[in-house]
C-alpha cells in the first residue's frame, strides 16, 4: 500500500509536468525561431540540454526534485512513526498557505522578490514554533483585472509544517492576520492551515500527496470567484480557461530567472537538515545527469526572451525583474483604484510645489550648505 501511495503522488507530479511542458512548447512553436534558438529552449526546459545552475523552469530538474521531495518527506514520516510505536511523543503535520499583496503583479510588468518572500515566511514559521519545508509558487489568475489590462501573476507559498505537540491553526492564522505585515487582497486571509491526521501508517499517503502538491509544475492557472454568503471575498478555484499558451509561457520566462534551490527552503533545525538532504541528492543526480543524457548548454536568457518577444508579437510583455532588498512590484491596475476588493486608505492630498516654495527649499538647502563651511576646525592639542 505504501509503494502504491507514492506512485499515485509521483504520477501526479509527472503528468503535472507534462502537461506544463506541452503547453509552453506550443506557443514557442507557434512563431519561426533559428536553430539556436531552438536548442536554447531545450536549455531552458532541461531537454537534450541544461544550463549550469538549476533553475525553476528546468522542467527535467524539477520533476527530479520532486521525486526526491516525496521520497524524502514519506521517510520523514516514517521516522516519526516509528518515534510514536517506542512511546515518545508524536509529531503533528500541517499544511500552510501563504499569500500577500506584495507579492502580485502584472504579467505585463512581471517581477518578484524572493529574499522578501522568504524572510516573511520563515519569520512567521519560526515565531509559530514550527519546523517546516516551503516552496514558492507562481501561478497566473484568469479573470483579473480584465479589461484589456492583461492577467495578474501570484507569487504564494506553500510550507509542510510539524511540530512535536499539537498546532493551534486558529491561534496562527489569527496572529498572521491582525499582523500590519500581512496584507491579502482580494477579501482573503493571508494564511491559511490544514491539519493533517496523526502520526499512523495510513496517513503516509497524506504526506506524499501534500509533497507532491507542493513541488507540482504550474500546469493550471485560478480564477478567482466571489462567495455567495460574502461577495466582497473571493475564493479560486483551479482552471484551464483563460489559461493560455502563451501565458504559460510568460510563466516559464519568469521561472527561467528563478534559482531552484532559492525556491525551496527550511525552516528551524528540523526544517534545515531535511532540506540540506534534498539539496544533496539532487546536485547528485544534476552531476550524473551531465555525464549520460544532457549536455550542459549556456544561455543569454535576457537576449532570448527579448527576440522570442519580438518574433511572437509580444513586445507588451516588459522583461522579467528578479528584485532584491525592499524592492516590490508594481501594483496591479484596477478600474476603481482598488487591489483586489480590498480597498487602501485614501491618500492625502499634497500641496502643489510652486515656486514660491521651490526657492524657499533652495535657498534653505544653501544656507545649510553655507552654514557648514564656516565651521571651525577642531581644536589640535600639542604635546609640550
Amino acid at each position: 500500500m505504501r509503494h502504491l501511495d507514492g506512485v499515485c503522488a509521483i504520477e501526479k507530479l509527472r503528468k503535472s509536468y507534462a502537461e506544463f511542458e506541452r503547453k509552453v512548447s506550443r506557443a514557442f512553436d507557434s512563431c519561426e525561431v533559428s536553430e539556436k534558438g531552438r536548442l536554447d529552449f531545450q536549455a531552458i526546459i532541461g531537454k537534450d540540454y541544461a544550463r549550469e545552475k538549476i533553475f525553476r523552469s528546468d522542467l527535467r530538474a524539477g520533476l527530479k526534485a520532486g521525486t526526491i521531495f516525496v521520497s524524502l518527506m514519506s521517510k520523514m514520516f516514517g521516522r516519526s512513526v516509528e518515534r510514536a510505536a517506542r512511546g515518545k511523543q508524536g509529531t503533528y503535520f500541517a499544511l500552510s498557505t501563504f499569500i500577500n499583496s506584495d507579492w502580485n503583479c502584472s504579467d505585463r510588468t512581471a517581477a518578484i522578490n524572493i529574499q522578501s518572500i522568504r524572510n516573511k515566511v520563515s519569520k512567521s514559521i519560526r515565531d509559530a514554533g514550527l519546523n517546516g519545508i516551503a516552496v514558492i509558487e507562481v501561478q497566473a489568475l484568469t479573470n483579473y483585472p480584465e479589461q484589456g489590462k492583461g492577467k495578474t501573476l501570484m507569487a504564494n507559498v506553500h510550507a509542510l509544517v510539524w511540530a512535536r505537540s499539537p498546532i493551534d491553526h486558529a491561534a496562527w492564522e489569527r496572529a498572521v492576520a491582525q499582523s500590519s505585515a500581512w496584507r491579502a487582497d482580494f477579501g482573503c486571509p493571508p494564511l491559511v492551515v490544514q491539519g493533517l491526521l496523526e502520526d499512523s501508517l495510513e496517513d503516509r499517503s497524506n504526506i506524499e500527496r501534500v509533497a507532491g502538491y507542493l513541488m507540482k509544475a504550474p500546469h493550471d492557472a485560478k480564477f478567482r470567484k466571489p462567495q455567495k454568503k460574502k461577495p466582497e471575498h473571493f475564493m479560486f478555484q483551479p482552471t484551464q480557461k483563460g489559461y493560455s499558451n502563451r501565458l504559460a509561457l510568460r510563466i516559464l520566462e519568469c521561472l527561467a530567472y528563478l534559482p531552484l534551490f532559492e525556491m525551496v527552503f527550511g525552516v528551524g533545525p528540523e526544517g534545515i537538515c531535511w532540506c540540506n538532504k534534498w539539496r544533496r541528492q539532487l546536485r547528485c543526480w544534476q552531476a550524473r545527469r551531465f555525464k549520460k543524457e544532457t549536455s550542459e548548454r549556456a544561455v543569454n536568457i535576457t537576449k532570448f526572451w527579448k527576440k522570442y518577444r519580438v518574433k511572437s508579437g509580444t513586445e507588451k510583455y516588459e522583461p522579467f525583474r528578479l528584485l532584491r532588498g525592499g524592492e516590490r512590484p508594481e501594483p496591479v491596475w484596477h478600474p476603481d483604484g482598488n487591489r483586489g476588493s480590498t480597498k487602501r486608505p485614501p491618500i492625502p492630498k499634497q500641496r502643489p510645489v510652486t515656486q514660491t516654495r521651490r526657492a524657499k527649499t533652495v535657498r534653505k538647502r544653501s544656507r545649510t550648505r553655507a552654514g557648514a563651511k564656516i565651521l571651525r576646525p577642531a581644536r589640535v592639542r600639542t604635546r609640550r
